[in-house]
């Protein structure tokens, strides 16, 4: 089973008088995520940790992973939050925002990036004007500069089908967003810095024998929850994907009808219900063995 993510993310940016006053408050700016950072969504947790600005004036690349001419950088982050999207396109938000201290930064400030080090950038992005003409920021010696930063994974908008083999025959799946009004990160579509994407499945993954259904709710029918917490396998750099095998034991999912549906939920990285055709008809002499792939890269409207 495979289910697709797609990220976009911006900046806005903020100058603070020492008496945190707002002299400098920037429209929202769009970013490009890095190649460097689609991987670290696969290997680590730390991808949101602190905030870099420079002076450098080349356009951000995907193949980037630092600043053109890098000034200063802080892990001082504040006001994080996570959440979903409620219009379309739908999915799951999370925003934060670093400080820099009184005089940290000083000058006229053109590039910004987030990532785990300076040297390890998940975003970059050039300052730009409201028409998207590169510009500069100027930060004075008495001021504070305030940086947020908002990532989005979309859901698909439109359900996606394909076909996959099994020990008996090939049956043709179809995936759909599940339980878009849920916000936790948990349940599947806050994103949350610190924990690592789709590193395990506190909510286990269920299968059903009814039908799919809308993309705000889940699968309908009698349900089964897998017997353990998902088996995450190893992430290889560069493939922006990992998979999750779950299992159902001898005593779990044996409908009469079969197995017609599944609820998979990430962390991080959204809820998704899948139905199967021809359905699985498993009896209490059959394990049940699924894996599910989460790929990911970039948004494009």
């Amino acid at each position: 089973m495979i289910i697709p993510v797609r990220f976009s993310g911006e900046y806005q940016v903020q100058v603070l008088k020492a008496d945190r006053t707002v002299r400098y408050r920037s429209h929202w700016m769009p970013n490009i995520v890095t190649n460097a950072g689609l991987d670290r969504v696969g290997s680590g947790s730390d991808f949101l940790n602190e905030c870099h600005v420079g002076t450098g004036t080349v356009v951000p690349q995907a193949t980037d992973s630092a600043l053109e001419q890098h000034v200063a950088g802080t892990s001082n982050r504040k006001n994080a939050s996570s959440g979903r999207l409620m219009e379309a396109p739908f999915g799951g938000r999370y925003q934060v925002s670093w400080e820099f201290g009184l005089g940290a930064v000083v000058g006229n400030m053109s590039e910004v990036g987030v990532g785990w080090s300076s040297g390890g950038l998940f975003s970059r992005a050039l300052f730009v004007d409201v028409n998207g003409n590169p510009t500069t920021i100027t930060v004075l010696s008495d001021e504070m500069l305030y940086v947020t930063y908002r990532l989005f994974n979309y859901a698909p908008q439109a359900d996606e089908t394909f076909t996959f083999s099994t020990p008996s025959g090939t049956r043709t799946a179809v995936v759909r967003p599940a339980d878009l009004g849920n916000g936790g990160y948990r349940s599947g579509w806050g994103i949350q810095n610190g924990v690592e994407f789709g590193s395990r499945a506190d909510y286990p993954t269920v299968v059903y024998d009814g039908a799919l259904g809308d993309e705000f709710s889940t699968p309908t029918g009698v349900s089964s929850e897998a017997s353990s917490g998902g088996s995450v396998k190893a992430y290889s750099v560069g493939s922006y994907q990992r998979d999750t095998e779950f299992y159902w034991s001898l005593t779990r999912a044996n409908f009469a009808a079969g197995i017609t549906a599944f609820l998979f939920r990430s962390q991080g990285l959204g809820a998704y219900q899948f139905s199967v055709d021809p359905p699985f008809m498993k009896t209490d002499a059959d394990l049940l063995s699924m894996t599910f792939r989460t790929q990911w890269g970039r948004y494009e409207d």
